[in-house]
């Protein structure tokens, strides 16, 4: 037949076992339509032999702007428990945000994007004492249940450091200052586009990451970077409104 699918906005890889290769190679072709919200899924599709598909953005780049106002604002946190850094691999990420904390006088806001799996990692890191002692003094964390009340911290702080890719997307939409810590490709891909300071997780971080991100404190991602991300979204929407025509 015609297939038998339609997604919009997704992801794919980095299927490392030749296995989830064999599967997603003979999955794909049923799919009717496929968008991909970035270009190293489009091309890792396009090698197991896709064709039918578009790449544009995360569709939550859709979401609207606000207008920042954290200049001189708290560092944001929208960090998550992940295996890369246990047991001790917090220890140089740890003493960079100390760094930065001491040296510009900011306080840290502790923002669990996923409650269900962030919210008390402060509590965790402290508790194996890994909470530099500059950076316990300054900190706290929030809680919040809406996109909105996520966006509103954002734009009220001088630098957002995240893991979470939606935390990253909406931080920028905010118009906050931002880097980016990857544990998976996604982040990766957004945190290139936006330009900002980003460190792969699965690699040790160099002497200069508080340097990279004392830098970024205050100094927002390029509008231009933003806008461009804005507009891919179309590409899913025009996908959407093709397949809607059809039927």
């Amino acid at each position: 037949g015609d297939g038998c699918g339609l997604d919009c906005g997704v992801s794919l890889g980095p299927l490392r076992r030749p296995f989830s290769r064999a599967v997603v190679r003979g999955v794909l072709p049923l799919a009717t339509a496929i968008s991909w919200r970035d270009g190293e899924s489009g091309q890792l599709a396009e090698r197991l032999g896709s064709r039918r598909h578009g790449v544009g953005s995360d569709p939550v780049w859709a979401y609207p702007r606000h207008t920042w106002g954290g200049a001189g604002g708290p560092i944001v946190l929208c960090w998550r428990p992940v295996k890369e850094l246990e047991p001790n691999g917090w220890v140089p990420y740890m003493r960079a945000l100390a760094t930065v904390v001491e040296n510009h006088g900011r306080d840290v806001v502790w923002l669990p994007f996923h409650q269900g799996q962030d919210q008390g990692l402060l509590q965790l890191l402290h508790q194996a004492d890994l909470v530099p002692p500059a950076v316990a003094a300054r900190s706290h964390e929030v809680e919040v249940e809406e996109p909105e009340e996520a966006t509103a911290c954002f734009a009220r702080a001088g630098l957002v450091v995240a893991m979470r890719l939606h935390g990253l997307i909406l931080a920028a939409l905010a118009g906050s200052p931002v880097a980016a810590l990857s544990y998976d490709p996604k982040v990766a891909a957004a945190a290139q586009r936006l330009n900002c300071p980003l460190q792969d997780l699965e690699a040790p971080p160099g002497p200069d990451l508080a340097d990279q991100w004392g830098r970024q404190l205050d100094h927002p991602a390029p509008e231009e970077a933003i806008a461009a991300l804005q507009a891919d979204t179309e590409v899913h929407a025009q996908l959407l409104q093709h397949m809607l025509l059809r039927r």
